[in-house]
């Protein structure tokens, strides 16, 4: 009698499994099928920025994936450009805050963010065997600075390793190496989307965002162009704050180039070699701090 209950379990137990995947993962597809709105994230129209064309080049990959640039370049809008273009295509988007992971255990707070239930120990790509799936983690820096982010990150790329990909939108160009420079033996490295800097907002860009700007539009475009972002509700910015921004341009692609080549999705645009001394970061730091040289 007891073999007999011990057969049917055998039999059992694994189809039980299998139908609650099913509708775990089921509902983890319906919980991400919104698409996030970028309303009132830049002031004015949305224009074709090419780091849009990185992100969407980047993400028909898998694996770990960063996308730097200084703070208030757009990269917040370019991700839900992203999430847009991809849930057209048909795939599955889980995007996080790293605001919301700095309190908790990492591994638990993004399964639990997912849709994942405790009782299941199964890897993320076993609930996604017939979707494509790209986790976005906007404002990743804070999450750097929380113990056990780099077994987690590890974890991360082993089990995307061929299943899935991870995009982590960090401000600091400090934890941008950092993350740059890990190595896995049993999985590919992380990898910066684009060049360093193909972020910056250059004038042509910036005349066509602002277009509909009729008042100061020259000064704006000057303000704007010389700080390398997007303006914020058609303010011209200080010179401070103008240097300051410039100044962490340079030193993120300073600092960015001098990793190998094969780091980047696409190759470097760049002629000119920045040999000036530009001291530490300004704008954040890697530990969050805001100042100026």
């Amino acid at each position: 009698m007891l073999g007999q209950y011990y057969k049917q379990a055998c039999v059992w137990g694994p189809m039980i499994n299998h139908v609650a995947r099913f509708l775990i993962t089921a509902s983890i597809l319906n919980k991400h099928k919104g698409v996030p709105s970028h309303s009132g994230l830049l002031d004015g129209p949305l224009v074709g920025h090419p780091v849009h064309g990185y992100l969407r080049d980047a993400m028909a990959k898998p694996g770990i994936f960063v996308h730097w640039g200084v703070y208030g370049s757009g990269k917040t809008v370019s991700l839900s450009e992203l999430s847009r273009s991809l849930r057209d295509k048909g795939h599955t988007v889980v995007s996080l805050n790293g605001y919301g992971m700095v309190h908790g255990n990492l591994r638990q707070l993004l399964r639990h963010s997912i849709g994942i239930p405790d009782l299941y120990k199964d890897p993320i790509s076993d609930f996604f065997t017939c979707s494509n799936l790209t986790i976005i983690i906007d404002d990743f820096s804070p999450v750097m600075s929380v113990d056990g982010v780099y077994d987690f990150l590890q974890e991360l790329a082993i089990d995307s390793n061929g299943r899935f990909n991870v995009l982590l939108c960090v401000n600091s160009f400090e934890w941008a190496v950092d993350i740059l420079n890990l190595r896995w033996e049993d999985c590919p490295r992380p990898r910066l989307v684009g060049f360093p800097g193909c972020g910056r907002w250059n004038e042509a860009q910036l005349r066509e965002l602002i277009a509909h700007v009729p008042a100061n539009l020259e000064a704006l475009v000057a303000s704007s162009t010389a700080s390398g972002v997007p303006p914020f509700a058609s303010r011209i910015r200080a010179p401070s704050e103008i240097r300051t921004l410039d100044l962490e341009w340079q030193k993120g692609i300073q600092a960015l180039s001098q990793l190998p080549a094969d780091v980047f999705t696409i190759p470097m645009v760049y002629d000119d070699i920045f040999t000036e001394r530009l001291g530490p970061g300004l704008y954040p730091d890697k530990n969050g701090k805001f100042t100026l040289a």
